[in-house]
């Protein structure tokens, strides 16, 4: 009889990492004065600028990667930066300060959600918990890209996440904010690492 071996085809990594309270604390501020304004998209709060995210898609020289409309991407990486470049750093990738990305947060309460979405082959993804509260949030759900073998149900991936926490995945992975069930804030932050 021969020997049976296994060998894994394909596998979808999802990184993590914590950064301090002080630090979360930092962003938080640096958001708040920022006045940044949220607006209603579908069925959460955000203030990312769709305008800015076409305009960088379409080639825009004048909108490259430190020259984003939201105010607090500088400061916010200033604080991120030697934290996610450990992370990129184990994977074998070294990221540039002065490349700002372009960044933007995201409230959720009683309700909201955000449907299954991808951020489109632009490398990696992050996401930061920067309020939650995981006796009543809902982590961000993940998609694998192929369906159960058998019986063809969708697979998901729920991570174990708290408030600090910094997840990192490929940005072509499909994710959604599931609906939310308590009326406390949930916020995040997001950007994308091409």
């Amino acid at each position: 009889m021969n020997d049976l071996s296994t060998v894994l085809m394909f596998s979808v990594p999802l990184y993590k990492t914590s950064i301090t309270r002080k630090k979360k604390n930092q962003i938080l501020n640096a958001i708040d004065k920022s006045n940044t304004d949220y607006k209603l998209d579908g069925n959460y709060l955000t203030d990312f600028d769709l305008d800015t995210w076409a305009e960088r898609q379409n080639g825009n020289a004048s909108l490259k990667p430190n020259n984003n409309n939201i105010p607090y991407s500088h400061e916010v990486w200033n604080l991120l930066f030697d934290d996610v470049n450990a992370l990129f750093n184990q994977i074998g990738i070294n990221l540039t300060k002065s490349i700002v990305p372009l960044m933007w947060s995201q409230k959720y309460y009683a309700g909201n959600l955000h449907s299954v979405h991808n951020h489109g082959a632009c490398g990696y993804s992050c996401i930061l918990y920067l309020k939650f509260n995981p006796k009543v949030h809902k982590a961000t759900r993940f998609y694998a890209p192929f369906n159960h073998f058998f019986t063809g149900d969708l697979l998901h991936f729920d991570p174990q996440v708290e408030e600090g926490d910094l997840i990192i995945f490929p940005s072509t992975i499909a994710h959604e904010s599931q609906t939310q069930i308590s009326s406390e804030e949930r916020m995040i932050l997001s950007f994308n690492i091409a």
